[in-house]
């Protein structure tokens, strides 16, 4: 919802990550995230909430166990669900950490640049 006499604009976003396995075989995980901008007096503020794995596919048919985020190396095997190596996965989540970090570093240097054209 947003609430733009606050200065507070939502938006929904998704991401797909893409992995191989077994030498020929991917796997593709599609994450959902929220951003709210907070803008007030010139200033902004930019969080990206509700990150989740909405659904995940080996070779672009099957249908897999999605892999929800998870911080270091805190992952249990059964949660992977036998497609990725527990490293792969660790990688997975710190791309993810990079391309989310990324989205907010690009709407701030939108958000920083002088409009010259509405």
């Amino acid at each position: 919802n947003d609430d733009k006499e606050l200065g507070i604009i939502q938006v929904k976003g998704l991401l797909k990550l893409k992995y191989s396995y077994l030498l020929i075989h991917y796997c593709e995980y599609n994450y959902l995230y929220s951003i709210r901008f907070r803008i007030k007096d010139y200033k902004y503020m930019i969080e990206i909430y509700n990150v989740q794995c909405e659904s995940g596919y080996a070779d672009g048919v099957v249908q897999i166990q999605p892999i929800q985020p998870f911080e270091g190396e805190n992952v249990d095997n059964k949660a992977l669900g036998g497609r990725l190596s527990k490293s792969k996965a660790i990688q997975m989540m710190s791309d993810l950490k990079i391309e989310l970090k990324k989205i907010v570093t690009d709407y701030s240097s939108f958000m920083t640049k002088p409009k010259t054209d509405f």
